[in-house]
């Protein structure tokens, strides 16, 4: 019996496809993610029992078990060094280019004891990077997709692109800045952040002579980005951008020149906590009308 873990050759790889669940063809690379540090598939059938009147020894019983619209979801959570030379970033591929994902997960003890999950029609429905004093910046993918199988073989004839080796971006290779009409200036005094894009995703379901069962399409509804932020209080200026519904900008500058910006947003709370601890810290809610990025 083999009991997989950390030790074994853990893949996570994707390539983008411009048709909604796709998959790739011929011979093809496929590109890291990045350093992932956990990844979570989950399938749901949607079982339902289905019961009807009946007689006999069988009353009460449900005559089957059937599944309906199946969900496919993915939480990755990863540390990301620079991709330039490595494929490029999963966030260009998703962001910029607006494909969906062919996602392939491989677990490798040896040539008798390996086995791939792959799903096909992945888009995010949530994307969050977060940072803390002394930490790497950790991201998370939430993935929506159209189904999940474990093959024996991969379409085409792949390549595993190469893996990375660089270092992970750290706290010290990131910073804040905002603007509230005079142009960005550094947001000192910042010891947490978590900046979140969350993309409503709506699934389409059809009738179809196939008979399937799975995702049709998913059609972006909104795009909701927003801020939380932890910093020492200094004055009264965030307090005072709360009250006066003062628009700002907000951007999270990253590693490789790479950042995130939250435009035309609001504080949706500022809150200082007053009590015995040698600092003050003060937590910041932010929520944006729309965001923008240079993973190009």
């Amino acid at each position: 019996m083999v009991r997989y873990g950390k030790a074994d050759e853990i893949l996570c790889h994707y390539v983008g496809q411009t048709e909604y669940g796709g998959e790739p063809s011929g011979a093809y690379t496929t590109t890291p993610i990045g350093y992932p540090i956990e990844i979570v598939p989950q399938f749901d059938p949607e079982l339902r029992r289905v019961f009807v009147l009946r007689s006999g020894s069988y009353a009460g019983e449900p005559i089957r078990i059937l599944s309906g619209k199946e969900s496919v979801k993915w939480r990755i959570t990863w540390l990301q060094p620079d991709m330039g030379d490595y494929g490029g970033y999963v966030q260009k591929c998703l962001f910029t280019e607006g494909k969906n994902l062919w996602l392939l997960v491989r677990l490798y003890r040896d040539a008798s004891n390996n086995f791939q999950i792959v799903s096909r029609g992945l888009k995010c429905s949530q994307m969050t990077v977060r940072g803390s004093i002394g930490e790497p910046i950790q991201w998370t993918m939430e993935l929506v997709g159209m189904d999940l199988s474990t093959p024996d073989t991969l379409p085409g004839t792949p390549t595993f692109g190469e893996e990375p080796t660089g270092d992970p971006w750290d706290w010290d290779d990131c910073y804040l800045e905002y603007d509230a009409g005079g142009g960005m200036v550094e947001m000192g005094e910042v010891t947490d952040f978590e900046f979140r894009i969350e993309t409503r995703l709506k699934p389409v379901y059809v009738f179809k002579s196939t008979g399937a069962k799975v995702l049709d399409s998913l059609e972006e509804v909104e795009v909701l980005p927003s801020a939380r932020i932890t910093a020492n209080l200094t004055s009264e200026e965030f307090l005072d951008y709360l009250v006066g519904k003062t628009e700002v900008d907000l951007r999270l500058n990253l590693g490789d020149g790479k950042y995130i910006q939250l435009n035309d947003g609001r504080f949706r709370a500022v809150e200082p906590t007053i009590n015995l601890d040698d600092l003050i810290a003060q937590r910041l809610d932010f929520q944006a009308r729309t965001w923008s990025h240079n993973f190009t």
